[in-house]
């Protein structure tokens, strides 16, 4: 019989061939492990900062909102310099963060009032001209106006007379002191970690300043830092991205930046960090698999197969990340779009006529897929900045979930879940319309809202009873829906309560008044549009926000493809 004469050997070789096929294994799993962990850090500071954004743009927007309902004011449409003063005087502002002040500015452009700053020079900037040229709000840099007090951002909508001409330009200065005390604060009650360890935020204006930062007593121009230009090169491409290990804004090395945009409101949000800190958990697991690996690999022959397995697992775990957290950036990018209305849709937003009414009505016409289209109109309790900015984020929430559902009665009924979980909302009321344009047929669900209104061929109008239901927030549960068919010609009306709420009235005289206007105008598109609100108010001022959203089906079915972008008055700001 012959022996091996060297069988260690052999077995050495062996264990030395598992090995090595342990530790080749291991290692790509290690470093899918630690490109995920990575990922992982880069989406969540991405994240982090998009949510930054879209707080911001609602903060902005909010803002937008209040001067608009201030520029309706009929002391501002009249042109009385003395009463413009007064009433801007008694708005103040400082709560906003209009520290700055109110200013009033003619159509010649002379400063007629101002509650802070100096009156009866030329506003010759470029945010004056702007908002007198397009007849559109517009916003400017970080600067020093003699109009307003300190270095503010300027806030401008266009003042038109009854008969809508342009006779002014009504703006306010958001004080930047006030942005870098409101962001100290935060640093203060949540520490310095809100965003991770040691990343810190910064806010740039349209013109490249960074106006809010850590310890930072002045405005900083960012014009020589080539990683600000990158920045900047990029979101010509996307509103939103991170650079790993770029140099900071001031220069440190080995940085994590990720950066979002707030729309046409053109700042930047930017979370800056040591990339170091960001990824030490990740290269503190690679190294501790590379010290399970050499422990382990003794038994690499048993260890294979669970190295496969465990490289599946992690790759599906990858994969499924990767689609939740892909589909939660999408639906935060998209929540900062203005989408345009699909063909055959028409809306109108008109905010109340006082400051203190501006409220949380919406609006949403959201195509689901080729032959389905959701309509939604939902009225957010309260009025004032925090409805608005309330409004802002159920807004968000209803596009996020629309099209993930079987229709609109489960679209309320996740909605009513997410109402109640937030703090600063009591209810919302909302109604959804499915239309099925193949089939003839639509879906109906409300929330404690107004009943829509169909309007048929021949002219006759409809009140669709509701699907039933509570408010949003209220009592969360499952939802009824009610299934109808729509013919040639007809035309969907949806609205909110300020259309139709009179005081001292029934709410059913109002619906009967909009019905009869509905019934009146064909179609309901454009100027129409204004017809019927026109005839429903029937001559009174409304004291809430209105919101009147229609659908004509024989239009959607002569061209199914999306439209161009609505009215003005559509669209939010």
């Amino acid at each position: 019989m012959r022996f091996d004469p060297c069988p260690g050997r052999r077995l050495l070789l062996v264990v030395s061939v598992a090995c090595a096929l342990l530790i080749s294994a291991g290692t790509v799993m290690a470093c899918l492990s630690f490109q995920q962990a990575k990922l992982r850090v880069i989406t969540a500071s991405e994240t982090s900062c998009m949510m930054v954004a879209a707080e911001v743009y609602g903060d902005r927007l909010s803002l937008i909102r209040l001067l608009q309902a201030l520029a309706s004011d009929p002391t501002i449409r009249r042109g009385d310099i003395e009463a413009i003063r007064s009433r801007l005087v008694a708005v103040g502002g400082e709560a906003f963060g209009f520290t700055g002040g109110f200013a009033w500015i003619d159509a010649d452009g002379t400063v007629q009032a101002s509650t802070k700053g100096v009156e009866g020079y030329p506003a010759d900037t470029p945010w004056w001209g702007e908002t007198v040229t397009t007849r559109q709000w517009t916003t400017s840099a970080a600067l020093v106006d003699p109009a307003f007090v300190g270095e503010v951002l300027v806030f401008a909508v266009p003042t038109v007379t009854e008969a809508g001409v342009v006779n002014g330009v009504l703006a306010a200065g958001l004080g930047v002191a006030w942005l870098r005390d409101q962001a100290a604060e935060q640093a203060r009650r949540f520490g310095s970690g809100r965003y991770g360890p040691g990343t810190d935020f910064l806010l740039v204006d349209r013109a490249g300043q960074v106006i809010v930062g850590p310890e930072l007593s002045g405005t900083r121009d960012l014009s020589g830092s080539a990683t600000y230009r990158r920045i900047a090169t990029d979101r010509h491409r996307a509103s939103y991205g991170t650079l790993v290990r770029f140099p900071g804004l001031d220069s440190r090395p080995d940085r994590i930046i990720s950066y979002a945009g707030t729309g046409s409101f053109g700042e930047t949000i930017i979370l800056e960090g040591p990339a170091s800190q960001a990824f030490a958990a990740a290269n503190q697991t690679l190294a501790q698999q590379f010290i399970a690996m050499l422990l382990l690999s003794a038994i690499a022959i048993l260890s294979t197969s669970a190295v496969g397995r465990r490289l599946d697992r992690l790759a599906r775990e990858r994969d499924e990340l990767h689609r939740a957290e892909h589909g939660v950036v999408v639906a935060l990018q998209r929540s900062l779009l203005s989408s345009p209305l699909p063909n055959g849709a028409s809306a109108r937003y008109l905010p109340a006529s006082s400051v203190l009414n501006v409220g949380g009505d919406w609006y949403d016409a959201i195509r689901i897929d080729g032959d389905r289209l959701l309509l939604v109109v939902g009225d957010v309790v309260g009025h004032g900045v925090p409805a608005a900015l309330a409004m802002g984020q159920v807004r968000t929430a209803t596009r996020a979930l629309a099209g993930r559902l079987a229709g609109p009665a489960d679209l309320l009924t996740e909605l009513d879940a997410y109402v109640a979980g937030m703090e600063d909302v009591i209810f919302c009321t909302a109604v959804c319309v499915e239309i099925d344009l193949t089939a003839s047929q639509m879906r109906h669900a409300a929330a404690g809202h107004p009943p829509v209104l169909v309007r048929q061929s021949d002219g006759a109008v409809t009140v669709l009873k509701n699907a039933g239901g509570m408010p949003l927030g209220l009592s969360p549960g499952p939802r009824d829906e009610t299934h109808l068919p729509l013919a040639d010609g007809s035309v969907l009306v949806l609205y909110t309560d300020g259309l139709i709420e009179r005081r001292n009235e029934l709410i059913d005289d109002g619906i009967a008044r909009l019905a009869a206007a509905v019934s009146a105008n064909r179609p309901i598109s454009g100027d129409r549009c204004d017809a019927v609100i026109a005839e429903a108010l029937d001559g009174t001022t409304p004291s809430d926000d209105i919101v009147l959203l229609s659908f004509a089906v024989e239009s959607s079915r002569r061209s199914p493809d999306r439209g161009a972008p609505p009215h003005p008055s559509s669209v939010d700001p």
